[in-house]
């Protein structure tokens, strides 16, 4: 059902979005709808992500089923994929952030990934 909900949330968002980009330019659309832009983007990337993070937990899990390990190797709930992508989702819109201010350098891409990655270790605890 949970997935259900994200793909059409996801599909309305993209059709929102490519509405608003087809009928204005961003010198026209102020800074609310500007706002608006940037959230349907992360509502797309979000969707996006957690049906990748799905599909490839269930595929690592498929393609190494055959290997026997002492604890087997479960895919990752869907619920899961999207805490996860709910972070993941944040970096491209950081990115085009930062690049419509000023320019994005290995600095800046030091502290989106340092983010990243204290994001996903405090998700990884509390999921446990």
């Amino acid at each position: 059902m949970f997935g259900r909900i994200l793909t059409v949330v996801t599909l309305a968002a993209a059709i929102i979005l490519s509405l608003i980009i087809q009928s204005s330019s961003p010198a026209t659309i102020g800074p609310v709808g500007l706002l608006a832009v940037f959230f349907l983007l992360y509502v797309i990337f979000v969707g996006v992500f957690t049906w990748l993070l799905y599909g490839l937990s269930l595929l690592i899990s498929y393609v190494l089923k055959p290997i026997v390990l002492k604890r087997p190797l479960h895919s990752l709930p869907i619920s899961h994929a999207y805490y996860y992508a709910s972070v993941a989702a944040l970096i491209p819109i950081i990115l085009s952030a930062i690049q419509s201010v000023s320019r994005v350098g290995i600095y800046e891409v030091i502290l989106i990934t340092v983010f990243l990655v204290i994001s996903i270790f405090y998700i990884r605890k509390r999921l446990q």
